[in-house]
C-alpha cells in the first residue's frame, strides 16, 4: 500500500470557536454536557502538534472480530498515549495555526451515486397524531417519518433549515466510508488526539489528550458517545468540502458543513437514512456498517426511549443550546421506518420521546 497523509487546509477559526475556546480555558464549560459543532472547514492545526493531520499507515487491515456484528464492534484495548505529543504539548503555545509540513494533498474522492427515493405518500392521520403531540410547540419543530415498506408517512416543515449540532457527524461518517471504499484511507490508519483536537473534547467523550487511535476507533467514539475531538479529527482527515460534495451527490439539497453555519433539514436527513437502510450509501456493506455504528449510540433519551427496548434503533442525536435533534431508523416488527425530529429548543428530549412513542404506536397498531 502507498502511504498517504491528510492535512487540514488553512484558514481562520470562526468566532464561535474562539468563544468556546476561551470558555474552556476559563473552566466555564467543564461540567456542561453538550455536543460541539464542527470547526471551520478552512482551519489548520497549530505548529507543535505534529500528529494532527498526519496518518501513519500500517500494513494490514483491522480484522472483524469473531462474535461481533461488524468492524466497529470491538473490545476496547488499553489507551495508547503518544509521548511525542505530550512533549510537544508541554512547550509554548503557538498563537497562529500553521499547516503540518508533512501533510500532502490527496486525490479527490469519487462522489457517491445519487439516491432517488420513492416520494413520500402523506398519511394525514399520522401527521395529525404527531402534530397533536406537539400542540402549540409545532412551530419549534420539524419532522419527517416514512415507513420504508409502504412509502407512507408524514412531514412537517421538513424543508426548514436548523443548526445541525452533532447530527453533522452523520455526514462525516458517510465521507469516511466513501474515502475508505476508494482506498484513500484505511480503518487501521493511526491518528492522534493532539492538544489542538483535545480542545474540542467537551463532555461526553471517550478519547483522551494525546491518545493514539485508529480511524475505526475514532469512528466508534464519534458515533457512540458523540465524541467531538474524534469528530473534528475525522472531519479534518476527510476534509469538509469533500463531505459537502458527497452529501450533495447523494441527493441532499440544503445541508452541509460551512464556515457560516451547519444547515440541516429533516427532508435531507430522511433521504440519507433511507439510502443507508436500502444499502445505497456508498455500498451495501458500508451501509450495513453505518447502521451498526448508529445502533451503538448511547444517548438514548429521544427516539430510542420512545420504543420498546427489544426494538433495534440506529440513530444520531444532536444537542446544543439552540438544537435538540434525533434522526434514526426504527426496525419495527413489520418493517423499518425512518424518523427525523429537529427543533430549535434547548435539550428538550422529552418531546422527541413522545413523538417517537406516537409514531411507533401508529405503525405497529395498524
Amino acid at each position: 500500500m502507498s502511504s498517504r497523509a491528510g492535512g487540514a487546509p488553512g484558514g481562520a477559526i470562526p468566532r464561535l470557536f474562539h468563544v468556546i475556546a476561551f470558555a474552556i480555558a476559563a473552566g466555564a464549560l467543564a461540567c456542561v454536557a453538550q455536543e460541539l459543532p464542527p470547526p471551520d472547514e478552512g482551519r489548520t492545526p497549530p505548529a507543535g502538534t505534529a500528529a494532527a493531520g498526519t496518518v501513519a499507515r500500517t500494513p494490514t487491515p483491522v480484522p472483524t472480530l469473531e462474535g461481533t456484528t461488524g468492524l466497529f464492534a470491538v473490545t476496547p484495548g488499553p489507551t495508547v498515549i503518544s509521548s511525542a505529543c505530550l512533549q510537544a504539548a508541554s512547550g509554548p503555545a503557538t498563537p497562529t495555526p500553521t499547516p503540518d509540513p508533512r501533510a500532502t494533498p490527496r486525490g479527490l474522492p469519487p462522489a457517491p451515486a445519487p439516491f432517488v427515493p420513492d416520494p413520500l405518500a402523506e398519511d394525514p392521520a399520522l401527521k395529525r397524531r404527531l402534530l397533536d403531540v406537539l400542540g402549540s410547540r409545532a412551530g419549534d419543530y420539524a419532522f419527517f417519518v416514512k415507513d420504508l415498506s409502504t412509502g407512507s408517512g408524514a412531514a412537517h416543515d421538513a424543508g426548514r433549515v436548523f443548526n445541525a449540532a452533532s447530527v453533522f457527524k452523520l455526514f462525516v461518517m458517510l465521507e469516511v466510508f466513501n474515502q475508505q471504499a476508494a482506498g484513500l484511507l484505511d480503518w487501521d490508519d493511526r491518528l492522534t488526539i493532539t492538544p489542538y483536537y483535545d480542545g474540542f473534547g467537551l463532555s461526553p467523550r471517550s478519547t483522551a489528550r494525546c491518545q493514539v487511535l485508529t480511524v475505526a476507533e475514532a469512528m466508534d467514539a464519534m458515533m457512540s458517545v458523540s465524541d467531538n475531538a474524534a469528530a473534528v479529527l475525522l472531519q479534518d482527515l476527510v476534509r469538509a468540502p469533500n463531505v459537502n460534495r458527497s452529501i450533495q451527490a447523494l441527493g441532499l439539497k440544503d445541508s452541509g458543513l460551512f464556515t457560516e453555519g451547519l444547515p440541516v433539514t429533516a427532508a435531507d436527513l430522511g433521504l440519507l437514512l433511507e439510502a443507508i437502510v436500502r444499502g445505497a450509501a456508498v455500498s451495501e456493506a458500508a451501509s450495513a456498517e453505518m447502521i451498526e455504528l448508529m445502533k451503538g449510540e448511547v444517548i438514548d433519551n429521544g427516539l430510542r426511549a420512545g420504543v420498546p427496548a427489544n426494538v433495534p434503533v440506529a440513530h444520531k442525536t444532536g444537542n446544543w443550546s439552540d438544537a435538540t435533534h434525533d434522526a434514526g431508523i426504527v426496525f419495527a416488527k413489520d418493517g423499518p421506518y425512518v424518523f427525523v425530529v429537529l427543533s430549535d429548543t434547548d435539550h428538550e428530549t422529552s418531546v422527541i420521546r413522545a413523538l417517537s412513542e406516537a409514531a411507533y404506536d401508529y405503525f405497529t397498531s395498524r
